[in-house]
């Protein structure tokens, strides 16, 4: 959770920086839309943090994919029936790994 305090106040301070350089620009355009803007920062947070989530989420995704190719080629290659049943217990936790990953991404 200190991560996400700490980025909502660097978020927060990087708006009142921009404020801050509206005012001195006497851009009053700039200004009230940028206090609009932290008036619902709460929001923007929360989309933002969605978001990081989310590419988290799809990274994993990837190195799943990219695990699981890495043991098909092995699959491929091995004969012996022994490690090739361990490899496929592998390929199947990692498949159910991939749902659970995917189900968080469209949850």
């Amino acid at each position: 959770m200190t991560t996400r305090n700490n980025w909502e106040q660097a978020w927060v301070d990087d708006y009142l920086d921009l404020l801050n350089m509206a005012k001195r620009l006497q851009d009053q355009e700039w200004e009230q839309e940028l206090l609009q803007t932290l008036r619902e920062y709460k929001r923007h947070s929360a989309m933002e943090i969605h978001y990081r989530m989310t590419q988290g989420l799809w990274r994993r995704f990837d190195e799943i994919n990219r695990r699981m190719l890495e043991l098909y080629e092995k699959l491929k290659a091995n004969q012996d029936q022994t490690e090739n049943e361990q490899i496929q217990e592998q390929v199947w936790d990692l498949k159910i790994e991939r749902i659970d990953v995917m189900r968080r991404i469209h949850g």
